[in-house]
């Protein structure tokens, strides 16, 4: 149990004799900051706020063992802390509700992103009441479920008289009030991180993109049918209109490559036809290579026969005075005993992916190759030797998702983001970090950026001169 709390002048003067601090006054606390303002772009976002939001106790005040000092500072100890950690945590599901989000604390909602608090806490002699108070230095983070950090805020808020009565109830309730004023002010400071505004442009891109992509699929099953191959660059245009534009390459030429049904009626890959539609769309707009050099063929459209007249055209382009890009996004067979993989066209006659980069690199121009592809059989892939001034950027060999390094690279070219130090140009070690992060954020494994014997890969500007306006 807590003594008495009034302390007079004579028990005052009795600390002052024992070699304590002179008394101070703690200031009127303030009224609670307001609810925080509403983030741009937040809107539907999903938050868990951890249960081990935690309250370290430090002490910048000491005091002689026995005396009423060390006996009222004690008071604040570890089931003090814990009210307050309680209440930090439902002050920050009310503030994050506020500011446009959907907190909660419940572990299995499937929540986007996961909010943890740690606060250091401060416990102060109130000379004035003989009471006690603290000041708190808190720093929230926002991470992925994996523990990734996202973005972070830090807010002090100093020791104040927060208008109760110097009791033992009286702290605890001092302390959740603390807690509230807390959660508001470390939420508005959220609000105004660098780190939220690019995670929060990174999402709001990565929604438009989605719903283009809803949009085309709908589109296509509406009009003609779901059967209806997209051989045309209609809705690549549509799609380009999401990017932003480049400087034209106009010696450069594009293939890109979706299936997503296979004629024997088994499903492939989920996506694969907007994901080529929109990588035709990223060349056209943001690569800058003119209508004409960019060709798409998408289930039906490619069959072996297809996709060999197709392959046969773009190494015919490969005069070493542009460059040649392949995209493809499908299944991967492998070889039971080489472990090599071959693209999987729509009648599934598999193409080596080794022989299809030989074709593509013998003209001597520099080759790109993006697969977004996963084994349709779980075994080990082997290592593709690159010819060389060729390029591979692949899905994890390992934990490959379907769609998501289509996503980030179309996001990270197409928006710009991966424009790290603001030139208006991404290179291929702009797009590797940014795409690797991305991926790496979400719990994937990175994904592959290969070269071969020359160091073309690390001086290759994929885009430049984008307007990102």
């Amino acid at each position: 149990m807590v003594r008495g709390w009034t302390l007079g002048f004579a028990a005052c003067a009795a600390l002052v004799a024992t070699g304590c601090r002179p008394p101070r006054l703690i200031p009127r606390a303030a009224p609670l900051p307001p609810a925080p303002a509403k983030i741009a772009g937040v809107e539907g976002l999903q938050v868990f706020v951890a249960e081990n939001t935690t309250a370290s106790l430090t002490q910048e005040e000491t005091a002689k063992p026995g005396t009423e000092k060390a006996h009222r500072l004690a008071a604040v100890g570890d089931a003090q802390l814990q009210r307050y950690a309680k209440a930090l945590r439902a002050g920050l599901v009310d503030a994050l509700n506020s500011a446009g989000m959907v907190a909660t604390t419940d572990p299995w909602s499937g929540a986007e992103v996961v909010a943890t608090a740690t606060s250091e806490v401060r416990p102060t002699l109130e000379w004035d009441q003989g009471g006690v108070t603290v000041a708190t230095k808190t720093a929230l983070v926002i991470g992925t479920p994996h523990g990734k950090p996202l973005a972070r805020a830090e807010v002090t808020v100093p020791a104040s008289d927060e208008d109760v009565l110097d009791t033992q109830e009286a702290l605890g309730k001092r302390l959740e009030t603390h807690a509230r004023r807390v959660a508001a002010e470390v939420v508005s400071a959220l609000g105004s991180s660098a780190e939220m505004a690019a995670y929060v442009q990174g999402r709001r891109n990565r929604r438009n993109i989605s719903a283009l992509m809803k949009q085309e699929e709908e589109k296509n099953a509406a009009g003609t049918g779901e059967g209806k191959t997209t051989t045309d660059l209609k809705s690549a245009r549509e799609a380009a209109s999401a990017f932003v534009p480049g400087t034209p390459q106009p010696s450069s030429h594009g293939l890109a490559v979706g299936v997503e049904k296979y004629a024997d009626g088994k499903p492939g890959s989920a996506g694969a036809k907007s994901d080529a539609t929109r990588f035709a769309g990223l060349m056209m707009r943001t690569m800058g290579l003119p209508d004409e050099n960019v060709h798409l063929a998408v289930d039906e459209g490619a069959r072996k026969a297809d996709l060999e007249r197709e392959l046969a055209w773009l190494a015919g382009t490969a005069k070493g005075e542009g460059r040649v890009y392949l995209f493809y996004s499908g299944a991967l067979s492998v070889d039971p005993k080489s472990g090599l993989p071959s693209l999987l066209p729509f009648d599934r006659e598999g193409l080596k992916l080794e022989a299809v980069l030989k074709k593509l690199t013998e003209g001597g121009g520099e080759v790109m190759v993006v697969m977004d592809a996963c084994p349709v059989i779980k075994g080990k892939v082997k290592e593709v030797k690159l010819p060389a001034k060729a390029i591979l950027v692949a899905a994890p060999r390992e934990g490959c998702a379907q769609g998501e390094l289509s996503l980030h690279f179309t996001e990270g070219l197409g928006t710009a983001q991966a424009d790290a130090d603001g030139d208006k140009s991404i290179t291929f070690d702009e797009m590797r970090e940014f795409v690797r992060g991305r991926m790496t954020k979400e719990g994937a494994q990175g994904p592959q950026f290969e070269t071969g014997k020359s160091e073309t890969g690390a001086q290759l500007t994929l885009a430049e001169g984008l307007d990102k306006k």
